[in-house]
């Protein structure tokens, strides 16, 4: 293909398309002469150099390339990026073998070949991509531009200038609807006046390492982004001791994700901003590291809870039982709640757990730092027969030598025998002979992870043979997932998983019930909020 002036129609030897494969063809014929499907046609089967050159002279085929050859390309991360890889439908297609080649490179591991990433393209190949999905991306995410392989993006010179090209490369992006900013991008507040000006559509923005330096520029992005419905924030320790009064944030901000290390001031500060000015609240996390110091800073978040009337979800830290239960009186409609439990004595604190949600919570989350078995004691708290309860997850200190006893084997008994658990992951250690009850039991679990011996495995998987003998899954939902180290011997023995309604997971997903919750009220869900944040 050679370059032609702007003022000639470049013309095209197209090959007439014939039943016949003998028949010899070959009108000439000028570009604008042929149809649409005819021009993707050719253009779908030259390389991908040769598009770009293509595009300089050829208008026409630029707009046709952004509505026909890249409506797959919805979604500009690693996880998408493998995940069309992996659709046999998408790579059977031209575009798709074109995006394997260049994407993906074969690699023989352990003895197979499989298809691993390899991401080495220069910024004008991503600003290409770019001009071709434009229309259609709606979510990226910056951590993409990282190369895993290259030592020297150690060098923190280096992500700074890569960061300067990149925010030049995806500035065009005004569809954009959902941002991630990874650790390894270095913004400045100039690069997040950029994000502020160029994504006016962005509903969701997650930042991680947030510091004194880019604060500004965050909060310009609060406020000129006024469709954010979900922001999540982690901060630096040198960022929590800066004074910085949130004065205006979107009126439909309905999700809130705030991870600090100690101190509690920007969570406070944030929420009681957002308690006067948005009215659509369902969805808190606050989470630290160690106790908020002084206490009265995690006091006052409480008091800035109790004002979001709609919330739906919580997730934050417990000290004192005191402001945490006057919270809860107030909370109403609350049916998802995750606890962190920092007190060495959490008796009060699952006990009004215990007797103010009983009957309304969908998923529970109880993380105990104390060493504290007694949460398992069907007598003293109603954790195991709370009627509404889909989504159990519980973590305790346990000594090294702890090992199933008749209080732990009774809670998860009587809390499987309902028969409406989805999810279950918990620390404690469970018979294996409880475990396979509860797959009879509850027909919906699908994802589940206790602790066990790492022997026994033979009696779960023949427990799915009576309940599905050679019925295969239809789709991935119904498959059953497991992160338990049960199933750790088959990893060494087996090339291939035993069982197809069995997936062993290295992270556990988080739980669908509590997906759903959470989230329930955005009007688009981006793909980085699945990661599990509980």
């Amino acid at each position: 293909m050679t370059k032609r002036t702007a003022s000639k129609q470049p013309e095209i030897v197209a090959k007439k398309i014939c039943n016949d494969p003998n028949e010899e063809a070959s009108e000439i014929c000028a570009i604008n002469q042929l149809n649409d499907d005819i021009l993707v046609y050719l253009f779908e089967r030259i390389l991908f150099i040769d598009r770009l050159n293509a595009e300089l002279v050829c208008k026409r085929w630029l707009q046709l390339a952004r509505h026909r050859s890249w409506k797959k390309f919805r979604v500009f991360s690693h996880k998408a990026f493998d995940e069309l890889a992996s659709d046999a439908k998408f790579t059977a297609t031209s575009v798709g073998k074109r995006f394997l080649d260049r994407y993906y490179v074969k690699k023989c591991l352990h003895n197979n070949y499989e298809r691993k990433p390899c991401y080495h393209m220069s910024l004008k190949e991503y600003q290409s991509i770019f001009q071709r999905a434009g229309a259609n991306l709606i979510e990226l995410n910056l951590e993409f531009f990282r190369d895993h392989n290259d030592d020297q993006f150690l060098d923190m010179s280096v992500p700074k200038l890569f960061t300067k090209r990149v925010m030049k490369a995806c500035s065009s992006l005004s569809h954009l609807e959902h941002l991630w900013v990874g650790f390894y991008v270095q913004l400045k507040n100039l690069h997040l006046l950029t994000i502020a000006d160029s994504f006016p559509n962005l509903k969701s923005i997650a930042f991680n390492g947030l510091d004194k330096n880019t604060i500004a520029g965050f909060k310009t992005v609060l406020e000129k982004c006024r469709k954010l419905e979900y922001v999540r924030i982690l901060f630096t320790q040198h960022v929590e001791r800066t004074k910085v009064d949130f004065v205006d944030l979107p009126a439909y901000l309905k999700i809130i994700y705030v991870s600090e290390f100690h101190s509690g001031r920007w969570m406070g500060d944030l929420l009681s901003t957002a308690a006067q000015k948005c009215n659509e609240i369902q969805s808190v996390h606050y989470s630290t590291i160690t106790p908020p110091s002084p206490r009265n800073l995690l006091s006052a978040f409480f008091s800035n809870v109790t004002k979001c009337s709609n919330l739906k979800y919580l997730h934050c830290p417990v000290s004192n039982n005191d402001p945490f239960s006057n919270a809860l009186d107030h909370l109403v409609h609350l049916e998802a709640l995750s606890v962190n439990i920092l007190c060495m004595d959490p008796e009060t604190v699952l006990t009004t757990i215990s007797n103010k949600y009983h009957s309304k919570l969908e998923h529970l989350d109880l993380h105990l730092e104390a060493h504290y078995p007694a949460v398992l004691d069907i007598n003293r708290y109603k954790f195991s027969d709370m009627p509404h309860l889909l989504s159990f997850q519980l973590y305790i200190y346990y000594g090294e030598d702890d090992q199933v006893n008749d209080v732990s084997e009774e809670f998860f008994k009587r809390l499987l025998s309902h028969g409406r658990l989805m999810y279950l992951n918990t620390n404690t250690k469970i018979s294996l002979n409880t475990i396979c009850d509860a797959l009879h039991n509850c027909k919906d679990l699908r994802i589940l992870s206790w602790h066990d011996n790492g022997f026994a495995y033979k009696p779960f998987l023949d427990t799915l043979n009576v309940i599905y003998g050679e019925n295969m899954p239809k789709d991935d939902y119904q498959i059953i997932k497991t992160n338990t180290s049960l199933f750790n011997i088959l990893k060494t023995r087996n090339k291939k998983f035993p069982h197809a309604w069995l997936e062993l997971c290295d992270v556990l997903p988080r739980s669908p019930v509590l997906h759903r919750i959470a989230f329930q009220g955005m009007t688009s869900v981006p793909q980085f909020a699945m990661q599990r944040c509980s």
